[in-house]
């Protein structure tokens, strides 16, 4: 006989069903996971107004009273746009059919520094007034200062740096912009390869019309001010020396872009990136090619991405990343975003330098252990860390487009990218194969000529034509734009694999056939197409490879997806939960990495675990339940019979969300139990929290 046990979890709690089920809820917003507030900035939000809201956009303010009467319950507040100087798009895509940005609309939203970010942008969202609304992510750079004591630059030779010279010494036409900490002016080895503005000298009036005053010689973001000097850490002035100190000049060392120029443009001070974005976007409107970023943070954004996007298709330039210093292939940003080149760190034996990121997200690599360059003071110095690398492979792009200067930036990036030498097989890497980029940088073969394509997918799609909510049975597509940046392809091919058993491959393989110099193809009407098999685990996150191949070239990109998932986030109002299949409350599993735990304001969760347990002590004592019994080891007495699900249109709540499981894995112990989980929610002010 069974028992028919209903319980009600978090009653009272506002709910969703998960993006994928719902994407019309706006007001679900919670702090990524492992979000605090230090990895963001107090008192600010940053937000990009829909175009048809353009008419009551103005630089100071937004005119439309439902978002004054939203910010209202949270006391003084201002808006700024962010970047009233740069153009507004005229197109909606440019040549190479990739779709252009417009950031006119992006403003900062600063508000008391006590607020709380996560419920301010609940109170926005719903407005359906914004494409996004976002915390300032706060980046931090992204080196490790050492003091070896050795005195030499060991990465030219390796480069081959000085055969390198003998083809080109760069350009002065060739622009870096380095976005970091600040340089200092008056370097005896910097001081004549930075990129002076002629067209506004320092006098007080904004000379070339740009909208800066006197920005002679970049720009400080955070005091908005024409002074890019360093303040209190002289990282910038040492990464800046990577790009290109003053070379054949009788005075310290060398950098490797020789004549390239620097554009100095402070983003921030100590270990703080705090204007790294807006400095993009200064960087691309002043015409630099190449952009360094030796900075980062492991949080994603949307408004980051848009950036990204501005300086790269709208103005053509090819920013470079730091892959970050964990020493795993956690993905960094913005290293890790669409458009960046993401540079990894080598040692002087081509070994990754141990506290370099990897995995798939890397592209490059070059060296950054013990790298010795320009410091404050007219001084020098050893520093290392991916800070270093991605500054040495951006001069290496500025040798490539001194020597090649019909190739755009990106095709400059693509050359340094697709001739590097492969390093896989070099001691210790070979457990890290395929996930090292392309190899480190081979600098004499990126200057010896377009010799082969470089095929880069873009914009790519994966839907089920229905619900995006993965399931057994269900076909799923996967379809993409394909930009070949160099030398025209034979017939190229695209092949689709996983080493899953559980989907099924219907159509696997696409000819994208010859693509010649900067163009760009599709499979939009020839789908990648597999099938969700009924043996997929519960929560299973599958990878699929599509590989590229034309005769000896071939490069991979892969994708993932997230199928069969038991469990459904509650994040819609203050209290934020996941509602599981499986008996646990909070987190699906025991690593708190599935689901949302228990938190107030989409803050760090308040629970480590939490679970039904039920019990009888009649006759023979039993226990079923879903919580920790042996050390580290979680019971898994209940079995889900309907996974979590939002009810639409519900009967009880504005939210009603329905689940059902039973002890069926409780073996000797088992009640017989069938339990039905529901959870309610309401938006009215005396039932919302």
């Amino acid at each position: 006989m069974k028992n028919l046990v209903f319980i009600t979890l978090f009653g009272l709690i506002l709910g969703w069903s998960a993006t994928a089920q719902n994407k019309t809820a706006k007001n679900l917003y919670q702090l990524p996971q492992g979000m605090t507030a230090d990895d963001y900035q107090v008192g600010l939000v940053v937000l990009k107004l829909k175009e048809q809201h353009r008419p009551f956009a103005q630089d100071g303010e937004i005119n439309l009273a439902a978002l004054h009467d939203a910010l209202a319950p949270f006391g003084d507040y201002s808006f700024t746009r962010l970047f009233p100087h740069s153009p507004r798009p005229t197109e909606d895509r440019d040549h190479l059919g990739r779709k252009l940005v417009d950031i006119t609309l992006i403003y900062e939203l600063k508000l008391n520094e006590s607020v709380a970010i996560p419920q301010v942008i609940r109170a926005l969202l719903p407005l359906g007034i914004f494409d996004y609304v976002e915390p300032k992510i706060l980046d931090k750079i992204t080196f490790i200062p050492n003091d070896p004591e050795i005195n030499d630059q060991w990465h030219l030779d390796l480069l081959k740096a000085f055969d390198a010279w003998d083809i080109t010494t760069g350009d002065t036409n060739v622009k870096v912009g380095v976005i970091d900490t600040g340089i200092d002016p008056d370097h005896l080895d910097l001081r004549h390869n930075i990129a002076y503005n002629h067209q506004d000298p320092i006098n007080g009036f904004d000379d070339d019309m740009d909208g800066y005053v006197d920005n002679f010689r970049g720009w400080n973001l955070p005091s908005n001010n024409n002074d890019p000097s360093i303040s209190d850490n002289d990282h910038g002035v040492h990464v800046s020396g990577c790009v290109s100190a003053g070379t054949n000049n009788n005075i310290g060392g060398a950098g490797i872009g020789w004549n390239t120029r620097i554009l100095p443009i402070k983003g921030g001070s100590g270990n703080s990136i705090s204007r790294g974005y807006e400095g993009i976007v200064y960087a691309a409107d002043q015409g630099c090619d190449f952009i360094n970023c030796s900075w980062g943070s492991y949080f994603k954004s949307q408004f980051n991405q848009d950036i990204i996007n501005y300086a790269t298709i709208n103005q053509g330039a090819l920013v470079f990343g730091g892959a970050g210093n964990r020493g795993t292939d956690d993905v960094f940003y913005p290293a890790a975003y669409q458009h960046v080149m993401s540079v990894g760190a080598t040692t002087i034996t081509n070994a990754r330098a141990g506290f370099s990121n990897f995995g798939y997200t890397v592209d490059v690599f070059a060296p950054g252990d013990d790298i010795w360059s320009t410091l404050d003071s007219s001084k020098y110095g050893f520093n290392q860390g991916t800070s270093m690398s991605s500054p040495m492979a951006a001069g290496c792009a500025a040798l490539v487009k001194a020597q090649f200067p019909w190739m755009t930036p990106q095709q400059c990036g693509e050359q340094i990218r697709v001739t590097a030498m492969n390093i896989d097989s070099v001691t210790p890497n070979q457990s890290l194969a395929g996930q090292l980029g392309r190899g480190r940088v081979d600098l004499i073969k990126a200057l010896s000529g377009m010799n082969t394509p470089s095929v880069v997918l873009l914009d790519a799609i994966i839907t089920d034509d229905n619900d995006e909510v993965y399931i057994p049975g269900d076909t799923v597509y996967y379809s993409a734009s394909f930009l070949n940046y160099l030398a025209p392809t034979g017939t190229l091919n695209a092949l689709m694999t996983t080493a899953s058993p559980d989907v099924t491959i219907i159509n696997g393989s696409v000819t994208l056939g010859v693509m010649n110099t900067l163009e760009n193809k599709d499979n939009y009407n020839n789908r990648f197409a597999v099938v969700i098999n009924n043996s997929v685990a519960v929560n299973e996150e599958i990878t699929f490879r599509v590989r590229l191949t034309d005769g000896t070239y071939q490069e991979d990109y892969r994708w993932s997806i997230l199928v069969n998932r038991d469990y459904l986030n509650i994040a819609e109002n203050r209290i934020h939960t996941s509602m599981i299949g499986n008996g646990r409350v909070g987190y699906r599993d025991a690593a708190g990495t599935l689901g949302l735990g228990l938190s107030l304001d989409g803050t760090i969760s308040r629970i480590y675990e939490a679970g039904l347990m039920v019990g009888q002590n009649t006759g023979t004592a039993k226990v079923v339940d879903a919580v920790t019994g042996e050390p580290n080891q979680i019971d898994d007495d209940f079995r889900p019979l309907l996974a979590p699900f939002r009810v639409m249109n519900g009967p009880v709540s504005d939210f009603d969300g329905r689940g059902r499981f039973d002890d069926s894995q409780a073996g000797a112990d088992n009640l017989g139990l069938t339990i039905d989980q529901r959870s309610f929610a309401w938006n009215d002010l005396g039932h919302r929290n």
